[in-house]
C-alpha cells in the first residue's frame, strides 16, 4: 500500500470514529467533530489513548473531561493560562482585552490553604474561582507548592530577604540536616509524617469542596519533582523537597496522596497528572491519566519542543496524554501539530511570562506569536468550549451609530470568555457630493469654487489626465467651509477638467463621497508682444510674437475716452494685421491682447505693452 493511500484510509478511518465519540459532555456529530487541520507522518498510534481514568469509581463530569481531552488529542491544541486570582487575574484581562479570546483551562495553586501558610495570615479564593470558571465551561488544573513543616525552616531569611515560610517548598529553604523525607516516610519520623499527613487533610477538604460541587480537575502534585536533573544546565538538584530522597522516595509518597485522596476522602473528581519529568520516577500507569512536562527553553522560542515531547512519550510503553503542563514561551500550534508533537494542552506561567503593566508581555514571547496561538483553528479557546454558553448581557451592549467610514452595530460582549459578537448591522453613512459652480482663471492656474458639504472635512481636486484618461488627485483642502481653490502649475491658454470630490475623517478612517460631475475651464493666454511695425500716411501694420490662445485682440488708444478699443478679432493663426483709414502724419498707440474662448465667452490674457506708432506725411 502506498503513504499516500494509508494516509488517505487514516483520514477516513479518523472521521468514521468521530461520528461515535463525545465531546465533554455532549455529543458530537462527524462534520463537528472531524476538522482535520494536518495529516501526521505518524502511525505509531502515540494520540490513540483510553479515555478510561485511572480511579475506576471517578465522577461523571471526571470521565467527560478526560474523553473531551482525548477526544481531542491529537487534533487540537487547548490553550491554558496559569494565574492565581482566576479568571478576574490580570493574565486573563490582558488576553480577552488585547486577543478577544480567552484561555480553556484555568491553572492554580493550592498552598495558600496549607496550616502553615494560614498560621502566617496567608489566605486564597482558589476553590471559588474553580467553581466559577468551570460552570462557565472552562477546565480547572491545580498544582500545589507544597510548604514543608515549619519545624524544618532555616533561620533567618532566603536570600532574598522573605520569610522562609514564603518558600517553604524550596529545598534552599530547609536544614536538610533536619529534615530527611525517606525518614518520614517510613516512618522514622513520626512527627514530620503526622504533619505531612495534616496538610493532605487540609488539602483534600478544599477538594472536597469542588467534587460537592461537580467541578472536575485536573489534579497535578509533586510536580517537577526530579529537580533540574538534565535540564537547563542542571545537576540533577531537586529544587523542590518532595524529590530530595530521590525517585523510590517520591513515588512512595506519590502513591500515599494518591490512596489517601481517592479512597479515603473519595476525590472522584480528581484526574491525576504526573509532572516528575524523569522516567525512572514514573509511578506507574495505574497511578497516571494524564504526563506532564513542564519546559521553559528560554525567550522567544517558538518550536514545539519536539525533544521533550519524545521524552514525555518515553516515561511509559503504554499511551497516555501528554500535556505541556507549564510553560514560558508559547509555542506554533500548526507546527507542533504537523511534527507529530501535539500537546494536548499548554498552561502559560503567570507574571511577566503573560502580561506587563497592563499588557501583553513580549519578553519570552511576542505579541504576534500571542495572536497566531489564540486566533488559530487549531487551539481550543474558553469560546470554542462545548459547555461554554456566551453570556451577552445587554447591560454591557454597545451601540455603535454608522458613521461615514464604519457601519453601524449593537456590540454585544461576552463577559465569560471575552469574544464579541456584532448585530444590528446598519450600513455606513453616504456623504453627498458637490457641484463645481464656477472658476476664474489666471495663465497658469484656475480657481475653483464649488457647493458646500456641510458633513465633509475637506475637499479632493481632481484634474483629468489625457494621456491615462483618468482623474488625478491635484489638491486637497481641509474643511468644509473651504469651497474654493487654486489649481497650479497649468499651462497658459489651454483647456482643462476637474472634478471635487468631498471626503470625510473619522477615527483614523477617510471616506469619500462620489465625484462631482466633470467641469471644464480654461487658463488665459500668456502675454503676448509686438515685435515689429510699419506704417504708410494711412495705415500702420504690426506683427506680435504667437502664443497658445483661441485668437487676439488688435487694440487701439483712444485719446479723447482714455480708454482701448479692439479694432480687429483675428484667429489664432494669426501673427500679424494692417490698420487702415488712418490719418497721416499721425501717432497711434496699439496692444495685442491674447484670449482664450470657452463656448460663448472669451477670457482675455495679459495685454502686450503698447506700441506708438506714427503714420508717414506722404
Amino acid at each position: 500500500m502506498s503513504n499516500n493511500m494509508l494516509l488517505k484510509r487514516m483520514i477516513s478511518a479518523a472521521a468514521a470514529l468521530c461520528c461515535l465519540t463525545s465531546s465533554f459532555g455532549y455529543t458530537v456529530s462527524a462534520v463537528e467533530a472531524y476538522q482535520p487541520t494536518a495529516v501526521f507522518a505518524v502511525t505509531d498510534g502515540r494520540f490513540d489513548v483510553d479515555p478510561t481514568p485511572v480511579n475506576p469509581d471517578a465522577s461523571p463530569e471526571a470521565r467527560e473531561l478526560l474523553k473531551f481531552i482525548a477526544d481531542n488529542y491529537g487534533s487540537k491544541i487547548i490553550t491554558g493560562q496559569c494565574a492565581d486570582n482566576g479568571q478576574m487575574s490580570s493574565e486573563f484581562k490582558v488576553i480577552k482585552d488585547e486577543l478577544n479570546e480567552q484561555p480553556a483551562i484555568l491553572g492554580m495553586d493550592l498552598y495558600r490553604y496549607l496550616p502553615v501558610r494560614q498560621s502566617h495570615g496567608d489566605s486564597c479564593q482558589t476553590v471559588e474561582y474553580a467553581e466559577k470558571f468551570y460552570k462557565r465551561g472552562g477546565i480547572v488544573t491545580l498544582y500545589w507548592h507544597w510548604n514543608a513543616p515549619e519545624k524544618y525552616y532555616k533561620s533567618g531569611t532566603d536570600k532574598d530577604g522573605n520569610p522562609r515560610w514564603w518558600g517553604g517548598f524550596y529545598t534552599d529553604n530547609l536544614d536538610m540536616n533536619k529534615f530527611d523525607l525517606a525518614k518520614i516516610m517510613s516512618g522514622e519520623d513520626k512527627e514530620g509524617y503526622d504533619l505531612l499527613m495534616a496538610d493532605i487533610d487540609a488539602i483534600a477538604v478544599q477538594l472536597q469542596r469542588l467534587r460537592d460541587a461537580g467541578v472536575p480537575v485536573l489534579f497535578r502534585p509533586l510536580h517537577e519533582a526530579s529537580g533540574n536533573y538534565g535540564l537547563y544546565g542542571g545537576t540533577g538538584k531537586a529544587w523542590f523537597w518532595w524529590g530530595t530522597s530521590g525517585p523510590e522516595t517520591y513515588k512512595q509518597l506519590y502513591k500515599l496522596l494518591y490512596d489517601r485522596l481517592t479512597n479515603e476522602y473519595g476525590l472522584n473528581n480528581l484526574i491525576w497528572v504526573w509532572n516528575a519529568q524523569r522516567a525512572d520516577w514514573y509511578p506507574g500507569d495505574e497511578y497516571v491519566d494524564i504526563v506532564g512536562e513542564d519546559v521553559y527553553p528560554g525567550k522567544h522560542k517558538t518550536d514545539p519542543q519536539t525533544a521533550r515531547f519524545n521524552t514525555a512519550l518515553s516515561y511509559t510503553s503504554s499511551h497516555k496524554v501528554i500535556a505541556m503542563t507549564e510553560n514560558g514561551c508559547l509555542f506554533d500550534p500548526d507546527e507542533a501539530l504537523s511534527s507529530g508533537s501535539a500537546w494536548s494542552y499548554f498552561c502559560t506561567w503567570q507574571g511577566s511570562f503573560t502580561q506587563s503593566a497592563g499588557k501583553i508581555s513580549e519578553e519570552y514571547s511576542e505579541k504576534s506569536v500571542w495572536e497566531k496561538v489564540y486566533h488559530s483553528d487549531n487551539t481550543i479557546k474558553l469560546g470554542d468550549m462545548p459547555r461554554h454558553t456566551h453570556a451577552y448581557n445587554q447591560d454591557y451592549a454597545v451601540t455603535v451609530k454608522p458613521t461615514y467610514t464604519e457601519d453601524g452595530y449593537t456590540e454585544n460582549y461576552c463577559l465569560t470568555c471575552g469574544r464579541k459578537s456584532k448585530t444590528d448591522i446598519v450600513p455606513k453613512k453616504t456623504l453627498p457630493s458637490t457641484k463645481i459652480t464656477g472658476f476664474t482663471p489666471a495663465a497658469s492656474s484656475v480657481t475653483l469654487t464649488w457647493d458646500k458639504v456641510s458633513a465633509a472635512s475637506g475637499y479632493k481636486l481632481l484634474k483629468y489626465n489625457s494621456t491615462t484618461k483618468k482623474y488625478v488627485q491635484v489638491k486637497k483642502v481641509t474643511g468644509a467651509s473651504k469651497v474654493s481653490a487654486d489649481v497650479t502649475g497649468l499651462s497658459s491658454g489651454k483647456t482643462y477638467k476637474f472634478k471635487v470630490q468631498p471626503y470625510v475623517t473619522q477615527n483614523g478612517k477617510t471616506a469619500n463621497a462620489s465625484e462631482s460631475a466633470a467641469f471644464t475651464a480654461v487658463t488665459k493666454p500668456a502675454k503676448t508682444s509686438i515685435t515689429k511695425t510699419s506704417s504708410t500716411k494711412n495705415s500702420v501694420t504690426l506683427k506680435w510674437k504667437k502664443v497658445t490662445a483661441s485668437g487676439y485682440k488688435v487694440q487701439q488708444y483712444n485719446a479723447k475716452t482714455k480708454k482701448w478699443k479692439s479694432v480687429k478679432t483675428l484667429s489664432s493663426s494669426k501673427t500679424s494685421f494692417k490698420i487702415t483709414k488712418l490719418k497721416k502724419n499721425t501717432s497711434y498707440k496699439f496692444r495685442i491682447v491674447a484670449y482664450k474662448k470657452l463656448g460663448s465667452k472669451s477670457y482675455n490674457g495679459a495685454a502686450s505693452a503698447a506700441k506708438t506708432v506714427k503714420t508717414k506725411k506722404k
